[in-house]
């Protein structure tokens, strides 16, 4: 912080001030110096308060809710056994079909795997803590922008399965516990509710993915730790899970904590494992705080910031080969916007729809950028300009290219999808195991 100016000092240097005779025309007035000092005053107070203001800045003040969580207050549940409860659907892919033009990728297993992705947050209001699945803003911006960016990726593997849920407001991020246990909870019953008619649409041997991103992930990393790790059927059939934008523990899906699914990937072909990334721009500066929230049984609980998190490169998706250049990058896509551009300031402040529509993804475009696991975080080593110059890149904090976790190396991920689905299938046959779980019938209590 600055140091506070002495107005004292100043006002004695003005009171001291000696006026030669024959210039007494340039002597300073009694009210200038009282003025002149009053200003000063002012001046060196405002300092103060705009940089103590920018050390203390609680986001809650801006995107939290002022009303306590009410759950009576909340949007329909929806039902996942009805097609309208769901952003895509195999039948009803939507922009989930959407393929970036010179996008190679090989044939996947005879047997398709099923993916169940699980949305970030896309719902931005001060007057409720949960959105309507019907949304208008968030249900825009779903289906016409983070459908084309982040599920179309899967479509090439696998069957797409995308459940709309009563998401938490950006806000409880930054709320206190209670609240965000409430709205969090809500949420989370939704992904649940939706991974159970998941499971009884694709029957009971059918492979999957689990694929998320932001909040998605939240919500994801404890059905993996809650529902497909306690199971064990329903775990083999795991092919992999995609947890991306969001700082996952390493301590709680290393090989010491626990078995099977609760494990990061270590090469491109490993399954029933987990991949995890969170994107920056070299350079950037990290916060000495993490605002996100946590499953860990059944209760949000915060992480320090300086806990180890798991970060897979996926230009290689080897954890041997943390760093990789450009040479290794097949190629980033993302969704070509129709309408008025947008920022992410007018994202948050908007109240109606923007008239976003995506037609097409643009071209794989190939070798932009290298990247680097470091600080539990990727690094993207971009020259300069070719982010900013090729993709429209919206950032949500200077060096956070949370928005385009997927989009940047959309083509890796999607051939990795298609190995491990590959590598999956080939499992099968060698062990011989169906990997279903016919006594339960796929679903879980």
């Amino acid at each position: 912080a600055r140091a506070k100016p002495s107005t004292s000092a100043t006002a004695r240097a003005i009171r001291s001030e000696r006026v030669p005779r024959g210039r007494r025309s340039l002597a300073v007035k009694p009210w200038l110096r009282r003025a002149l000092g009053a200003f000063l005053l002012l001046a060196a107070t405002a300092v103060v308060a705009v940089t103590i203001l920018s050390l203390t800045f609680d986001p809650a003040w801006v995107f939290t809710p002022s009303q306590p969580f009410d759950a009576t207050a909340s949007a329909a549940r929806p039902d996942h056994d009805e097609a309208s409860a769901w952003l895509v659907l195999p039948s009803s892919p939507g922009n989930a079909a959407l393929v970036p033009p010179g996008l190679v990728v090989d044939v996947p297993p005879q047997t398709r795997p099923a993916a169940f992705y699980v949305h970030p947050t896309m719902f931005f209001s001060r007057e409720r803590w949960n959105g309507a699945t019907d949304e208008p803003v968030s249900s825009e911006l779903l289906e016409q922008v983070v459908v084309a960016s982040q599920a179309s990726v899967f479509a090439r593997c696998c069957d797409v399965f995308a459940p709309r849920y009563r998401q938490a407001t950006l806000g409880a991020y930054f709320a206190a516990p209670k609240d965000a246990q409430g709205a969090f909870e809500l949420a989370w019953r939704d992904v649940s509710d939706a991974f159970d008619a998941f499971l009884r649409r694709i029957g009971p041997d059918r492979p999957y993915l689990l694929v998320a991103h932001s909040q998605g992930t939240m919500h994801a990393l404890r059905l993996l730790q809650e529902v497909v790790a306690t199971r064990p059927a329903l775990a083999r059939r795991l092919v992999a899970a995609y947890l991306v934008g969001y700082a996952l523990p390493q301590a709680w899906l290393s090989d010491e904590a626990g078995q099977g699914v609760l494990r990061v990937c270590r090469t491109p072909t490993d399954t029933g494992c987990v991949v995890g990334w969170d994107s920056h721009r070299v350079g950037a500066t990290l916060g000495d705080e993490d605002r996100r929230w946590y499953w860990r049984d059944g209760q949000v609980e915060r992480v320090p910031a300086a806990t180890p998190r798991v970060c897979s490169n996926p230009l290689t998706f080897d954890a041997e080969a943390a760093t990789a250049t450009a040479a290794h990058h097949l190629g980033a896509a993302w969704p070509q916007l129709e309408g008025e551009a947008f920022d992410f300031l007018t994202l948050l402040r908007a109240e109606a729809p923007l008239g976003v529509r995506v037609e097409r993804l643009a071209p794989i475009h190939p070798h932009l950028f290298g990247a680097r696991c470091a600080g539990g975080v990727l690094q993207v080593d971009a020259p300069a300009g070719v982010l900013d110059g090729t993709m429209p890149i919206v950032e949500t904090a200077p060096g956070d290219l949370h928005l385009h976790d997927f989009e940047l190396f959309y083509a890796n991920v999607a051939r990795n999808a298609v190995v491990r689905s590959r590598a999956h299938a080939a499992g099968r046959r060698a062990d011989g195991h169906p990997r279903g779980d016919h006594t339960e019938g796929g679903v879980h209590p």
